[in-house]
């Protein structure tokens, strides 16, 4: 028996197909699968409209007047329905149901009895499904009965105090009071009383609550995930991934850990957790967890969190080093050291962490949609190899047993492909295609049929599609051509700083920083024809498209008269853009020096390579609304040295295999 699972619940209504490609599955004679199709049909349930609240409290009650209130949380479509009410299990009185003429949350159930009901009894009222629904029809109410007891001995109103300790209570699992700690026996004791306590007895009681140090910590055997907690913001999550720890606000790509003997962490391939990292073998090294405890933090900031003491580095001469785990929140990384000798909770650093369960990992390979790049997009004469390349693996394997497909771009078949693994790059498949005619291609690649594996997990591609273009006798090529002198560098550029607003992206600025050498390129001159565009830096979407105009002088630097500033098609708004990296790409031969404008002009009269031009160049701004603005101005030829992957990523270095943009200029690394 094989078991197809989803790696997320759906919860979206309508028609699934699961196609399982034929050879999938082997039998242990040889025999092979046909290809499979199934046809599921997801219809979630509807009855999920409930009140959100009833007026009068169902319960005991002295008098029942009318109309009792239902408020929902959200609009309802108007409707009017009779239902019965009874008392002690007898007809008693109809009642009218029907939305509110005032307030399109409220549902108000009528009776015509004027003076309110006073005779001791029990009256219930019971509402069919499907009398009440949502603005839109969608959702309806399931049926619901509400119960008043008449005559009977009121109950008791909580005070806030009690609601607060009883809400309390419902607070358990790791980093919470243990079921056997006094405090949470004590308060389950005084919100059970049959005499009711004060608030003031209660309001110690909770004081307990929040400071009790007999917590429960994780189970060994389970599996959880680990989250740091910050006195403002969301949990970030704790990854590992090729040997290093990270952090990440997703929940759905934090690392599951196992809990061993004594208490460790483990990750599905037999990585070991420790303050400041992760280790393959846990030998003489230890880890403790309990409540978490600031001085000068209030308990109650801290409650369900846990701190992390243990194992941090073993010195050179051979001493082991403990510390209690932190996280620096602002720069996202762990910042545990040797100096951090007690936890530490503020609005930059904490070591408050909390633990989720969850289930183990899956050991079998996870469908993933892959990231993957074509170069070049477009096959010349000159360039008529096509490689494909997974940038999220060093190394990857295909599944010879099933074919790639080319394909003319409406999908029609063309033959299958024999499509390779470069030896070189480890992480690329390339093809020839050069037998081709002039069209727009795609390359149909099956699910499963390319695999890689990043620590330990093994991840198989979905269906891709890759489109190309074949354009024979075109002059278009990926690499700059060799009649420019690609050697100008010498610029400005604004703005600068570390972290910018959205709109100041609208004034980014170039400029002449040889104005005044006569040993360099002399001037600045802009082709305005080309387009400029501004990406976003993991996904390469397009935010802009746009082109550089002649501006009076650099932004804040009048004595910069030769800039170029751009012009997007549509000004980007304040507040529009999400926090996060975006990266404005300048083609190759956009600017050069006076010969290069001469040639703008008229090339007969100018050599190509008398002109000093720009290579692409890609320039990162970290947008966030927040900052105060921008001021500086940088020198292009003194900027930090920037490293992008063909997918617009920044990186801190070169650590696998591929082609990467080093400050504008394509760097090839190969396999050591």
């Amino acid at each position: 028996m094989v078991t197809l699972s989803s790696i997320e619940t759906i919860t979206t209504d309508g028609t699934y197909t699961l196609s399982i490609p034929a050879g999938y599955f082997q039998n242990a004679e040889g025999y092979r699968n046909k290809a499979l199709t199934y046809t599921i049909v997801v219809n979630t349930p509807k009855n999920t409209l409930n009140y959100v609240s009833v007026n009068p409290v169902e319960g005991e009650i002295e008098k029942l007047t009318s109309p009792i209130l239902l408020t929902f949380g959200e609009n309802l479509k108007a409707f009017s329905a009779e239902v019965m009410m009874y008392k002690d299990g007898n007809e008693f009185s109809p009642v009218t149901i029907a939305r509110s003429a005032d307030n399109g949350e409220i549902v108000k159930l009528s009776f015509d009895i004027p003076q309110g009901i006073s005779e001791k009894g029990i009256y219930t009222i019971k509402v069919p499904e499907k009398t009440i629904y949502n603005l839109l029809g969608k959702i309806y109410n399931p049926a619901f009965t509400l119960t008043y007891k008449v005559g009977y001995k009121p109950v008791p109103v909580d005070s806030e105090t009690m609601k607060k300790a009883k809400a309390l209570l419902k607070q358990s699992g790791v980093g919470y009071p243990a079921a056997n700690s006094e405090s949470r026996a004590n308060l389950t004791a005084l919100t059970t009383a049959e005499k009711i306590p004060t608030d003031e007895t209660l309001q110690k009681a909770i004081d307990a609550f929040y400071c009790e140090i007999n917590v429960e910590i994780p189970t060994v055997g389970n599996w959880y995930f680990i989250s740091n907690v910050g006195v403002t913001g969301s949990p970030l999550y704790v990854t590992a991934k090729n040997n290093e720890l990270g952090l990440t606000t997703d929940k759905s790509k934090a690392t599951a850990f196992e809990v061993v003997e004594p208490m460790l962490f483990k990750t599905i391939n037999g990585k070991y957790l420790f303050t400041g990292g992760i280790e393959d073998n846990a030998d003489n090294k230890t880890m403790t967890l309990a409540k978490m405890v600031v001085s000068g933090v209030d308990a109650e900031k801290l409650f369900g969190s846990l701190s992390i003491f243990g194992y941090y580095k073993t010195n050179k001469s051979g001493e082991i080093k403990n510390a209690y785990a932190s996280i620096d929140r602002s720069n996202m990384i762990v910042s545990t050291d040797d100096d951090d000798t007690a936890p530490v909770f503020n609005d930059t650093y904490s070591g408050a962490f909390a633990f989720t369960a969850t289930t183990k990992p899956s050991e079998q390979p996870i469908a993933i949609d892959m990231t993957c790049t074509v170069s070049p997009a477009t096959v010349t004469d000159a360039n008529t190899t096509l490689t494909l390349t997974f940038t999220d693996a060093n190394t990857i394997s295909i599944n010879s047993q099933t074919d790639a497909k080319l394909c003319t771009e409406d999908g029609t078949t063309i033959q299958s492909l024999d499509l390779r693994v470069n030896e070189i790059l480890g992480n690329a498949l390339t093809v020839n295609v050069g037998n081709l005619q002039d069209a727009k291609y795609k390359i149909l690649i099956p699910a499963g049929y390319v695999s890689y594996t990043i620590d330990g997990t093994k991840y198989i591609n979905n269906e891709m599609q890759v489109m190309f273009e074949v354009k024979k006798g075109s002059t278009v090529d990926p690499t700059p051509s060799a009649e420019f002198n690609y050697t100008y560098t010498g610029f400005l550029y604004y703005p600068a700083d570390d972290k910018v607003k959205d709109v100041d992206l609208n004034k980014f600025t170039i400029g002449n920083a040889h104005y005044n050498y006569s040993y360099k390129p002399q001037g600045l001159m802009v082709d305005e024809t080309k387009e400029i565009l501004l990406i976003k830096e993991f996904s390469g979407d397009v935010v802009r498209r746009g082109h550089f105009k002649k501006v009076a002088s650099m932004p804040t630097d009048p004595d910069s008269p030769e800039a170029y500033q751009i012009e997007f098609d549509t000004p980007i708004a304040e507040g529009e853009l999400k926090a996060g990296i975006y990266i404005f790409v300048i083609p190759n031969a956009t600017y050069g020096d006076y010969n290069f404008g001469k040639y703008l002009k008229n090339s007969s009269f100018v050599k190509a390579s008398d002109c000093y031009v720009n290579e692409e160049e890609r320039f990162s701004f970290s947008v966030d609304n927040t900052v105060t603005g921008i001021n500086s101005i940088t020198t292009g030829d003194n900027v930090e040295k920037k490293i992008y992957t063909l997918q617009g990523i920044r990186v801190r270095e070169m650590t696998t295999p591929g082609i990467y943009i080093v400050n504008g200029k394509k760097v090839v690394k190969r396999r050591e």
